[in-house]
């Protein structure tokens, strides 16, 4: 769920050097690199979706700019900030919110403190809230759960790296053809992971 859009309306010098400065992160464009980060990404989100039973798909990318690409994944949703009522679904939204940046990492080998801004307020706020109700540390359930993400992603990876190679080409997937590709990634380990985190969760506490 990559989104870094640049206004055209910034003052030219500081447009221009906005553009560099994404240029010399991310790449040209032309050389794909946007193109394959965001795909890296959404197929970060797809394979914990799929996992944690939450049926993601549909899945589109497109160009913002020369310069900038964006994505978007649909899944099932365990609810909105205050609306869900359960540490499991909190998990769950954590970890399928962090493994768009962490599949960067562990498929495209990059590493940015500055992506994905957003999903990282959306982890933060959901780690001290369900820190807040249990009184655990929200710093030990970001760590935890991006550390399980990632060693999902690592186990799974010739699985996340076809996937990302259909969405670059594609620019689109549907559910249909990501239950084709993951056919042998157990489904719906949401009970096991969630109860398995919760428990070193409360043992970092």
């Amino acid at each position: 769920m990559r989104n870094n859009p640049v206004s055209t309306s910034l003052p030219r010098e500081l447009y221009i050097e906005l553009i560099n400065d994404h240029i010399e992160r991310y790449g040209d464009g032309i050389g794909s690199h946007t193109l394959d980060l965001t795909s890296y990404h959404e197929a970060g989100h797809i394979l914990l979706a799929h996992i944690l039973g939450c049926k993601p798909g549909p899945t589109k990318i497109w160009s913002e700019s020369r310069h900038v690409w964006c994505g978007y994944t649909w899944y099932k949703s365990q609810g909105e900030l205050h609306t869900i009522n359960s540490p499991e679904k909190y998990i769950i939204e954590i970890m399928i919110s962090c493994a768009g940046w962490v599949a960067e990492g562990v498929l495209g080998n990059f590493i940015d403190e500055g992506s994905s801004i957003d999903e990282k307020i959306r982890v933060t706020e959901l780690s001290c809230s369900l820190a807040k109700y249990n009184e655990w540390n929200p710093e030990v359930i970001v760590f935890l759960c991006t550390y399980s993400v990632s060693n999902l992603l690592t186990q799974y990876r010739s699985e996340c790296l076809k996937l990302a190679e259909n969405i670059r080409i594609r620019k689109k997937v549907r559910r249909q053809e990501i239950n084709f590709l993951f056919d042998k990634i157990p489904v719906d380990l949401s009970k096991k992971q969630a109860s398995f985190l919760i428990k070193k969760i409360k043992e970092g506490a």
